[in-house]
């Protein structure tokens, strides 16, 4: 019985391709001589997502795209949420932001208009909304009133120059009650 030809793995070099490497780089071959550099080709994004099939993960993430739609421009992603607080993760991180930032050190976001620059004012208005993500049933109407007291008194403190004494209203009293257990 004659013996069967197998096909040759993938990792065994031909002849041929053997000889062209100990020959060394030729003239003719684009990049040749320069490592990996010859098979790393730089590809914009227009080139990968030209298939329709590869967009499928960009249609879950971001939703249909229309025709007009540019695969190459993915949309921006806001660094906070705009309107106010949407979970209590957020305001964790917001109570942080206010108590560094407050009274007048708010950092100026260059892709805002002046008018939607954080303030003090807005910055509580936030914490408010932030009582009703954490507190949103009738139950805790009491609960909600206390909050919104410390935040009052917050507010008066930083608004009288007493920057210490509101953030420790604001960490103390408004954040220890809604996160610290116990």
């Amino acid at each position: 019985m004659p013996p069967t030809a197998s096909p040759r793995p993938s990792s065994v070099a031909s002849r041929s391709s053997r000889q062209a490497i100990a020959a060394g780089p030729k003239a003719d071959v684009p990049n040749a001589g320069q490592g990996w550099k010859a098979v790393v080709q730089p590809v914009g994004l227009s080139e990968v997502f030209d298939d329709e099939a590869r967009m499928g993960w960009l249609d879950r993430l971001f939703g249909k795209r229309s025709p007009t739609t540019n695969p190459a421009v993915i949309p921006s992603v806001p660094t906070r949420p705009p309107g106010g607080v949407q979970s209590v993760d957020h305001l964790y991180n917001l109570i942080g932001y206010v108590v560094l930032s407050a009274p007048d050190r708010f950092p100026v976001e260059d892709y805002l208009a002046e008018e939607d620059q954080m303030t003090l004012d807005r910055a509580f208005g936030r914490l408010r909304d932030g009582i009703l993500i954490v507190y949103p049933e009738d139950a805790a109407r009491d609960k909600r009133a206390w909050l919104n007291d410390a935040l009052d008194r917050s507010l008066a403190a930083y608004r009288q120059g007493d920057d210490v004494g509101g953030a420790h209203i604001l960490q103390d009293d408004f954040q220890d009650a809604i996160f610290k257990q116990g």
